[in-house]
């Protein structure tokens, strides 16, 4: 059993009863008791300890009780797995994480985003120890963060951050289970702080041209920066995985062209490789070939239709990836060509919107909803649908005129054949001759299809109520529909070029991208 004790303590003390060093004149020797408590017990492998507790003698002996209780929990083989780890503070658990993230392979901003998020919320909420995460206090701090401003969206990032710590904290078995897991995210729908739009054809040939004659903007030149503005409007690469594409990325030789976004780049952490529009594929070339005839530097040669033998060097280098500021870039070009920045209705077109661009140009194309999913690397065809597609006025009218035509009533169909009036006609003989009987109304009526009147081959004698256009018609409607209903069931039998094929977009011939003069 372990023993709560006052350790005496040995003081020197002078003529006047002050404290002392040993050696000093006149200094004389006193035993006194320490006013912190001690407790001496034996762990769970036998060996004696001796600790110190605190002054409150009440508190002391309920952790000294506590120790021999772990000791003899370890010496029975009931080891809490987690009573290292939650003795350590948070702010080291941090450190590992980030260095967990590191090794994954994670971007640097990636890294540096995820820790600043949650060192906000455990600073913010006082979090100290693995036992003081509450749930309920980090949606309090997101809430008060909420009022004084911050977006839903950005709550949410910050939300997905520390749930990702708590997910970690438990899958590297620093603690039992996440305090977080049971937390979702708000809906962002409510509260849209950037609505983006995509630009008309016309619009964007504008952006086009004006980045090719203008002047160098965040390290780029005009021709470069509108290479740049296509490839993201045509493949919808983000800024990025842009940024990140050297020569070797781009396959030329490929049947189609390809480019490849490496895995530590891509979003979502896989190598993607995409298909290239075949116009913008010629582009890129000669785009790269006259790079290649301008550079002095034999170790910054383009390398086109093979692998590189010089060090990778970055397709579009410069200050806007370095810096972020490709939203910035775009807008001196838009500011250029007068085409407004953010529209009357709230909506932006920034350098992400570029990416909106190629998903609505899809839409537009009449490509398969699930092409463009994977066309644009989308876990979900909502995402894709949803958010990133934008559809027109005009786009919808389009859609309605694809149609069949409506068919025709029945009154509709007398007017047409001028047979208005029959009925009445055949009405007024049965009201005006008693002995007419029923079968013969029905078939003067019916003439031409009853087999008591014999049909007449004069002109006058033709069968009114035949309505031969109306029988044309439901047999055109009858086609269209099954076309329709063969393309719902299995679309690529109709289309089968749809399946991952970006050539069907809007502007193959509208001269935007076309093979160079």
């Amino acid at each position: 059993m372990g023993r709560l004790f006052k350790p005496t303590i040995v003081r020197y003390l002078d003529a006047d009863g002050r404290r002392c060093k040993k050696g000093d004149a006149g200094a004389r020797k006193k035993r006194v008791k320490s006013r912190t408590w001690r407790g001496e017990f034996v762990d769970g492998e036998g060996n004696p300890q001796n600790v110190t507790l605190g002054r409150n003698k009440e508190a002391a002996r309920h952790m000294l009780h506590e120790l021999e209780t772990k000791a003899a929990h370890r010496k029975a083989g009931l080891v809490d797995p987690f009573e290292q780890h939650h003795s350590r503070f948070l702010i080291e658990h941090l450190a590992d994480f980030k260095t967990h993230l590191e090794a994954k392979g994670n971007g640097s901003t990636h890294v540096g985003t995820s820790v600043s998020r949650v060192r906000a919320i455990l600073d913010g909420c006082g979090f100290v120890r693995i036992r003081d995460l509450s749930a309920s206090r980090v949606m309090e701090w997101l809430a008060d963060r909420r009022e004084a401003g911050m977006g839903i969206t950005t709550s949410n990032h910050y939300l997905t951050a520390v749930k990702g710590f708590a997910r970690w904290l438990v899958k590297d078995r620093r603690m039992s289970e996440s305090p977080f897991a049971h937390l979702s995210r708000l809906n962002a729908k409510t509260d849209v702080r950037r609505q983006r739009r995509h630009l008309s054809i016309e619009d964007f040939k504008r952006l086009i041209a004006a980045g090719q004659s203008g002047k160098p903007v965040c390290g780029l030149s005009g021709p470069d920066r509108a290479m740049l503005y296509l490839t993201a409007g045509y493949t919808g690469l983000r800024a990025a995985e842009l940024a990140s594409l050297t020569a070797a990325s781009i396959d030329f030789d490929a049947d189609p062209p390809t480019v490849t976004v490496d895995a530590a780049y891509s979003k979502h952490r896989r190598t993607d490789v995409l298909p290239l529009h075949p116009d913008l594929a010629v582009r890129l070339r000669e785009w790269l070939a006259q790079r290649d005839r301008g550079e002095d530097d034999a170790t910054h040669v383009l390398s086109i239709g093979g692998p590189s033998q010089a060090a990778p060097v970055r397709l579009w280098s410069g200050a806007w990836a370095a810096n972020r500021h490709a939203a910035k870039m775009l807008r001196h070009d838009l500011r250029e060509v007068g085409i407004p920045y953010e529209d009357d209705s709230g909506r932006v077109f920034d350098f992400h919107a570029l990416r909106h661009q190629f998903i609505s140009m899809l839409a537009q194309s009449g490509v398969h909803p699930k092409t463009a999913q994977e066309l644009a690397r989308h876990s979900t065809i909502t995402l894709t649908m949803d958010h990133y597609t934008h559809i027109g006025l005009h786009d919808l009218s389009a859609a309605l005129e694809s149609l069949p035509g409506l068919p025709a009533t029945e009154s509709q169909a007398i007017r047409a054949t001028g047979t208005e009036g029959v009925k009445n006609v055949v009405a007024g003989l049965v009201a005006g001759v008693g002995d007419i009987s029923s079968n013969s109304v029905r078939a003067i009526e019916t003439k031409g299809h009853s087999k008591t009147a014999p049909r007449s081959d004069s002109a006058g004698s033709e069968n009114p109520l035949q309505m031969q256009g109306i029988e044309s018609d439901c047999d055109t409607v009858t086609t269209v529909e099954k076309q329709y209903r063969r393309r719902d069931s299995n679309p690529h039998e109709v289309y089968p070029h749809w399946i991952l094929n970006p050539a069907r977009l809007p502007f193959r011939h509208s001269g935007l991208i076309g093979p160079p003069s």
